[in-house]
């Protein structure tokens, strides 16, 4: 607890019985937080741990009000928050950030686009990001693959909008959205050059064939023997 000055007496609420004393009622603490222990000398004494009851200040305005005028906290002790419902409205507002602005531009691209191209973040100014929405969107490619968004549809659009091996598009499901995945871009892993964008079947495919061309067609060869046979 802090200490305050009520009547012209400096003192603090006892951790315990959360009732108002001096100074002088608590033991000195060099390494405490104001230089005093939380619990006074008397709770000390008599080895109470915490009495609940129906009246605590707040840690704010430091006004004795009842629970009822703070809301339910399962961490603290009694069950409420120890910042009072009116107290608690005032820090949200301050927190709360307006945006008057209809434009901003991006940090990434430096292209000024409309605020409904910005995905909102209370934390950043006008409540809005930093960076647009199309250039978080390229932020994974570019930072694995060296290409943005428009040269990923270039290079999808020159394959047809599918696989670059099966002529297909992706069939897998991303379970976060519930909408197909994008085809995956497939690269050297040795040069991490870009080879072309495939779907997760044969991205995974030519991967498990250690990305080895030999290896491939003695594959090939197997499935073309074994369909003979039969």
């Amino acid at each position: 607890m802090t200490i305050i000055i009520v009547n012209d007496v400096e003192g603090k609420y006892c951790r315990t019985c959360l009732e108002f004393k001096p100074l002088s009622e608590y033991v000195k603490k060099c390494n405490g937080a104001d230089g005093y222990r939380a619990t006074c000398k008397l709770c000390k004494k008599t080895g109470v741990s915490y009495i609940i009851k129906e009246q605590k200040p707040c840690k704010r305005c430091w006004k004795v009000l009842p629970l009822s005028e703070f809301s339910p906290n399962k961490v603290c002790r009694d069950g409420h928050k120890n910042v009072c419902r009116n107290c608690s409205k005032e820090i949200y507002s301050k927190k709360k950030v307006v945006c008057n602005i209809s434009e901003k531009e991006c940090n990434r691209c430096g292209k000024t686009k409309s605020i409904s191209e910005f995905n909102k973040n209370k934390n950043e100014k006008y409540g809005l990001t930093a960076s647009c929405k199309q250039c978080l969107k390229n932020a994974p490619k570019m930072r694995r693959y060296g290409i943005n968004q428009e040269e990923y549809d270039e290079l999808l659009a020159y394959q047809g909008n599918v696989c670059a091996i099966c002529g297909k598009t992706e069939l897998v499901i991303d379970k976060r959205t519930g909408k197909k995945r994008d085809l995956s871009i497939d690269h050297c892993h040795e040069t991490n050059k870009v080879r072309g964008i495939l779907c997760s079947s044969c991205n995974r495919g030519i991967g498990f064939f250690f990305d080895n061309p030999k290896i491939l067609r003695i594959a090939a060869d197997y499935l073309d023997m074994a369909s003979q046979e039969q």
